[in-house]
């Protein structure tokens, strides 16, 4: 996640998840909320509550704000931000999660009065908006609007540039293989899951965007919800190939079938790169262990690899769909405590 605003020493933040929509009409006027006591533009949204997720918390602000339902709802994005509420006199770090929708139905009376549904162009009310955040994420989307061409193909969307057209039809199968062999593996019917795809033309726009700083060279992708942010096959870096990049679309649509279908996964189950192919490694570089990968500090994509592959090879398909519907039981399914597996796994990879 990108962080914007500036942390200020001997300040203490107190953290706010939120959830926001740019939400558009048919003139391409996004919605923003004027609170008049306050002469403030807002987006559409707010706090996330409990046990909510970001997409339910934006439907019931917006019925609570200006008292509509939404439809079209598509992720596009998440930021975090250092800032001072002056209003309420204190300093909070937001973490929020931003989506595009259209306004759908009127169905209740708003229950915050004091938000006046406002229709603008974005370029026209960007400069207006209270929080940086909000500027920041119009600004965004308005220069993508410049950049970015759009592919459709029924519940696959790919925003590319232009250079990149002639390997869009690439992109689109390794989607496809990535749905198709998801839905199959873990036996999963009538999915129409919508899956969108942004392509980036290097690895450094890419991990500016999403992280805000460099990062390693082998991060290439990022996936939430719906949404996978990923580098351009023709330019995959000095640790990745063209195909390798393919490999890893494949791997993280499968990845948004799996989440959306199962939660509580393991940790060390990464099945998708086992079913996709991603990886095809017979020898491990060190041991893979799980009571390792159960410390809260450690990750290490090998070492889950390996351990989903001694899973599926020693217990079949059917045990792995056992432990994703009752992921707190796989040592009970299994017949193995953490100690046993481990030792079961030094056996197998010798």
């Amino acid at each position: 996640m990108k962080f914007i605003g500036e942390k200020l020493e001997g300040k203490e933040y107190e953290e706010r998840r939120t959830s926001y929509g740019l939400i558009f009409n048919e003139k391409g006027e996004i919605a923003v909320a004027y609170i008049k006591k306050y002469n403030m533009y807002n987006l559409i949204g707010g706090r996330i509550e409990g046990q909510e997720t970001s997409k339910q918390a934006l439907i019931r602000e917006t019925q609570e704000e200006i008292g509509y339902s939404l439809k079209d709802i598509e992720y596009i994005d998440n930021l975090g931000c250092y800032y001072y509420f002056d209003i309420m006199d204190k300093y909070e770090l937001g973490i929020m999660d931003f989506y595009k929708a259209k306004l759908d139905e009127r169905i209740c009376n708003p229950i915050e009065e004091d938000h006046q549904l406002t229709w603008v162009k974005p370029e026209e009310i960007v400069d207006k908006m209270y929080f940086e955040y909000h500027r920041y994420i119009i600004n965004k989307y308005i220069e993508q609007l410049k950049e970015l061409e759009q592919y459709r193909n029924n519940n696959l969307k790919i925003y590319y540039k232009l250079q990149d057209k002639k390997i869009i039809a690439d992109i689109e199968k390794a989607t496809i293989e990535g749905y198709n062999k998801a839905i199959e593996y873990f036996d999963i019917h009538n999915c129409t899951k919508e899956i969108i795809i942004y392509v980036y033309n290097s690895i450094e726009e890419l991990h500016l965007d999403v992280f805000g700083v460099k990062k390693e060279e082998w991060e290439v992708s990022c996936g939430e919800d719906n949404l996978v942010k990923v580098v351009t096959p023709a330019n995959s870096g000095k640790v990745h190939d063209y195909n390798t990049i393919l490999e890893i679309i494949s791997k993280s649509v499968a990845d948004i079938i799996l989440h959306d279908n199962f939660k509580n996964i393991p940790k060390w189950l990464d099945i998708t790169t086992y079913i996709t192919g991603l990886s095809t490694e017979t020898n491990t570089y060190s041991k893979p262990s799980i009571m390792r990968l159960k410390c809260n500090n450690y990750f290490n994509y090998s070492d889950c690899y390996f351990i989903t592959r001694y899973i599926v090879e020693t217990f079949g398909k059917d045990t792995v769909l056992e432990i994703l519907k009752n992921p707190s039981k796989y040592n009970e399914i299994l017949k193995l405590s953490d100690e046993q597996i481990d030792k079961k796994l030094e056996e197998y990879y010798g």
